[in-house]
């Protein structure tokens, strides 16, 4: 059975505020989803993707990013999904 809906929430922060940090979702290599924050106190972020993928394997991968001089933190990821009826 494959999904129909893949439910996503995060956190994010970056170490400092001129600093914009960013989240990313990627599926199989493919951004699907993306969240910045410039603050220094976790951000609670939520997204959907509507997928239409084949059945077998996927890859589901979470890349932070910073710019130059800062660092991002994470300190949440959940997923949640439904299911094609």
């Amino acid at each position: 059975t494959v999904p129909e809906k893949v439910k996503f929430a995060v956190t994010i922060k970056t170490s400092d505020a001129g600093k914009k940090a960013s989240l990313g979702i990627y599926v199989d290599g493919e951004l699907e989803l993306e969240w910045e924050s410039n603050s220094t106190d976790y951000e609670l972020k939520t997204g959907t993707i509507d997928v239409s993928w084949t059945e077998g394997l996927h890859t589901v991968e979470a890349k932070l990013k910073v710019e130059a001089g800062g660092t991002a933190y994470n300190q949440l990821l959940e997923i949640y999904y439904s299911l094609r009826r």
